[in-house]
């Protein structure tokens, strides 16, 4: 269905497609003004009848209220425990003047309210709660948690939960809409369960039969796809559980596994849930025209909880996600050309005044519109009785800083990141085959590994984060890029140089002959291990097509790591301290680098491609995680090996901002380049943070002291302002630890 409208606030017809329908063309010429008929409802109700079906188009357009010039990076206030109409003296006495609405039905005076005090605001539960998560309420407690597959309560497939969910956007965004509206969120903390845990969902059978439809365009033919599944001539595929696929993870060699039943229902439905966000995105955009449309609480990326950010990349307008496993800087280069999508955090008070500042100052840094504050420390409210909490009078400077004008150019859609020519490939299936390999720690226990175990066990997600920091350690701002991305050849033509493969298990053929096509033309590849040990539904290869190009022989299986299991973060150790994580008996290990693939030989395979050059490590960079490993011998192997292998190759960062101690590691530049052709140069302090979904995290520590530094460039500058201070500074500056610099650069 194509709906055409034109509103007062865009100037232009815009086109939202709302999934398969027999309806035809729909014109509004005028402002919906929040109004739309009950005939118009059943429209969007029959719309998105069989979106499951059909692929979405490939991208949402951004409302063009977004892009308006005015947006800057914003503090918005969570209403639990206060009330921003009755404490809005408090607000303004710390510097606060921004806050949500829940719901949105029977909310018209705050709207009203917020439009003649100018406070911008954000809507949170639009469609309600339980839906595109569970609760107990919902139907959560109906889930089986032994791993047995089961139906999901307000199944995606059912028509009834497609009506319920537009009925609740049509309660609750009318009475919102009118006023100074920065954003919706569908729902917070989404999931096709409950957070990332492994619940097997949905084996419904109307799920079911979608799956079966969706499936064939996965394969090229059927004699593909029933090889890949195992199926007799006149067999039908039947997802099935984890647990009907984990034995052999741990007993076989790689090139044995068939996870093909399980992955690829897996990889359905996240793709179910990014059409549902998909589809909900474009009825709320009618429904409010110009305001961006997304999610909060996204979780990092996993097998279960549907958080594929492939797919999710083009199903939101702005989000809110937990950064937990890399996910700002995954969504800092999906969403990093103009105009930019939103990203923001949600703000937890720790109590510690210098954690709480480089909170707000790193993310601001880091691009994001903002923060969403839960305004309660420890069970104490920031507002109550008249009075404010003594914690946050502290941050009221703070709070009106990273709020400036002059700073809000980082916020603007049409400023982009500037990236070094390096990327880095997001690969999903190996995501999920990751998480596969860690849960066999558990044995038959694994379906009680909850979501909390998952955000501090997970190795693809330390071991994403560990190489993000290994970069920014070394001056370089690498990209996250996605299958599509590398499919498509941009990544040279871009002028890429580096492509970095971490963890990347289960890779496609066609995937596989654009990493090599990459090398042979000039560029240079560096895996750490496993890579390419499945195809991209978990079928083992023999041998794996990357396999000559790094000159590695796996034909040999003598297992990884100290030989007797293949994961590399023990889930079973989770209350023990990170680096007890990690085996350690009957590791083999050169020079601080631990030998992964006992079947490949030693650490560092270098060979030729064509004109370029593929370095296979056979060793994991994820304890790199760890302050204390990353400070240590281990960090500086690392960082040592990988910027040998850089230079060698004519990669060096073009602008090198040195810690004047000698510290090789802990202050990170970011670049940007505005809409008018200004560079702005973000600086900040970048601890590796263990984020968590309902407080501040840990591991963050700082020095007292400014932390001295010098800037060299190979264009030679004309002059450095402080865009905080308006001041001319030379080359050489200081950064408060718990703060950062925003500084506004001119070349000669």
């Amino acid at each position: 269905m194509k709906v055409l409208f034109r509103s007062q606030v865009l100037s232009e017809p815009c086109c939202f497609f709302l999934g398969t329908s027999p309806f035809t063309h729909l014109h509004f010429w005028g402002p919906l003004n929040g109004k739309i008929t009950w005939t118009f409802f059943v429209i969007l109700v029959a719309a998105m009848s069989s979106f499951a079906q059909e692929k979405r188009p490939a991208t949402i357009a951004l409302p063009a209220r977004a892009l308006d010039d005015q947006v800057g990076f914003k503090i918005l206030v969570w209403q639990y425990r206060n009330d921003a109409k009755r404490d809005a003296q408090l607000y303004r006495q710390v510097n606060l003047s921004g806050f949500h609405i829940d719901y949105g039905e029977g909310q018209k005076s705050r709207a009203v309210w917020a439009k003649r005090e100018n406070w911008p605001y954000y809507v949170d539960h639009a469609a309600g709660k339980g839906i595109l998560h569970l609760t107990p309420r919902s139907g959560l407690g109906e889930i089986p948690r032994d791993g047995q597959p089961a139906a999901r309560p307000w199944s995606f497939f059912n028509d009834q939960t497609k009506k319920e969910l537009l009925s609740r956007l049509k309660r609750n965004v009318p009475p919102i809409a009118s006023g100074p509206v920065l954003a919706i969120a569908l729902d917070d903390e989404v999931s096709l369960g409950t957070f990332n845990s492994p619940l097997e969902v949905d084996y419904s059978e109307p799920a079911v039969q979608a799956f079966r439809k969706w499936l064939p365009t996965q394969y090229r033919g059927t004699a593909q796809l029933r090889d890949s599944w195992g199926l007799k001539s006149q067999q039908t595929p039947s997802p099935v559980p984890f647990e009907r696929v984990r034995a052999q993870i741990q007993s076989r060699p790689p090139s044995e596994w068939k996870l093909a039943r399980w992955m690829d229902f897996r990889s359905f439905m996240d793709q179910s849930q990014a059409d549902m966000f998909a589809d909900l995105v474009r009825a709320t955009n009618l429904l409010a025209p110009g305001v961006p449309v997304g999610v909060v609480g996204g979780q990092q990326p996993s097998a279960y909880g549907g958080f594929d950010y492939a797919r999710l990349r083009d199903s939101l307008q702005w989000t809110e996600a937990y950064d937990i496993g890399g996910t700002n800087e995954i969504l800092h280069s999906f969403w990093s050309s103009a105009p930019r999508r939103g990203r923001m955090q949600t703000y937890f008070l720790s109590g510690n005044l210098s954690q709480d500042k480089w909170f707000l100052w790193y993310y601001l840094a880091h691009g994001n519109r903002g923060v969403i504050a839960w305004p309660d420390m420890k069970r104490q409210p920031w507002f109550q009785d008249g009075k404010i909490h003594p914690h946050v009078k502290k941050l009221a400077d703070t709070f009106k800083q990273v709020q400036k004008d002059s700073l809000g150019v980082l916020a603007h859609p049409d400023t982009e990141p500037v990236f070094s020519p390096i990327a880095i490939l997001y690969s999903h299936p190996s995501v999920q085959l990751g998480w596969a390999i860690d849960a066999t720690a558990h044995g038959k226990t694994w379906p009680r590994r909850s979501s909390s175990l998952d955000n501090s066990c997970l190795s693809s997600g330390k071991n994403r984060v560990a190489w993000t920091r290994l970069m920014e350690d070394l001056g370089y701002q690498a990209k996250f890029v996605d299958t599509q991305e590398l499919l498509s050849g941009s990544l040279t033509q871009a002028g890429c140089k580096v492509l970095l493969l971490p963890q990347a298990f289960a890779l496609s053929r066609d995937e596989c002959d654009a990493i090599k096509k990459f090398a042979e033309q000039g560029g240079l590849v560096i895996a750490d291990y496993g890579t390419a040990i499945t195809d991209e539904h978990g079928n083992g290869y023999r041998p794996s097509p990357v396999d000559e190009m790094f000159g590695i022989d796996r034909s040999k299986d003598q297992g990884w790591f100290d030989g007797t299991h293949r994961y590399e973060i023990n889930g079973e150790a989770y209350q023990q301290p990170f680096l007890k994580r990690f085996a350690r008996d009957g590791i083999q290990s050169d020079k601080n680098l631990v030998l992964v693939e006992r079947s490949v030989g030693g650490v560092l395979q270098l060979k030729k491609v064509g004109v370029g050059k593929a370095v296979f490590l056979n060793s994991s960079p994820t304890q790199y995680f760890d302050a204390k490993a990353r400070a240590g011998e281990f960090g500086a192997r690392w960082r040592e090996l990988l910027q040998k292998q850089l230079e060698e190759h004519n990669v060096v960062p073009e602008v090198r901002i040195s810690r004047k101690d000698g510290n090789r590691f802990g202050v990170e530049l970011l670049r940007y380049r505005t809409r008018d052709r200004r560079e702005i140069w973000a600086i900040t302090t970048n601890p590796t943070r263990q984020g968590a979904i309902d407080n501040a995290g840990s591991g963050i520590e700082f020095s007292p002291n400014k932390i001295d530094l010098v800037c060299k460039s190979d264009r030679p500058i004309s002059q450095i302002r402080d865009l905080r201070t308006g001041k001319i500074i030379n080359s050489e500056f200081q950064l408060p630890a718990d703060e950062a610099l925003i500084l506004e650069v001119s070349y000669e």
